[in-house]
């Protein structure tokens, strides 16, 4: 199957958007009350500053789950646990390793 440019590229953004963002920030009211307190210029910014980060978190992760060929969370943060130092010295289950600390 070939994937369009929109499923490829804009189809999962739209989702991650409408999920974390609407979920949180669906009024405006969200973001007035956080972002606008210390003044419209660094709220911008900072509200920039949150688009930028939310935005390089979720590539990062699709692109960490399309390599490891994990399409659930459960096994998603299996793998990515697997990279902490605690659960490698212990060689155990990286999840139970992080329910224990």
């Amino acid at each position: 199957m070939r994937w369009s440019t929109f499923q490829r590229y804009l189809l999962p953004g739209f989702v991650f958007q409408s999920v974390v963002i609407a979920g949180g920030y669906g009024t405006g009211r969200e973001l007035v009350e956080f972002f606008l307190t210390n003044g419209p210029l660094r709220g911008l910014l900072g509200m920039l500053a949150s688009t930028v980060v939310f935005s390089v978190v979720a590539a990062v992760s699709y692109e960490l789950a399309r390599r490891f060929r994990t399409y659930d969370y459960r096994s998603f943060f299996r793998r990515l646990a697997c990279f902490l130092p605690a659960a490698r010295a212990a060689r155990t289950d990286p999840i139970e390793t992080l329910r224990a600390e």
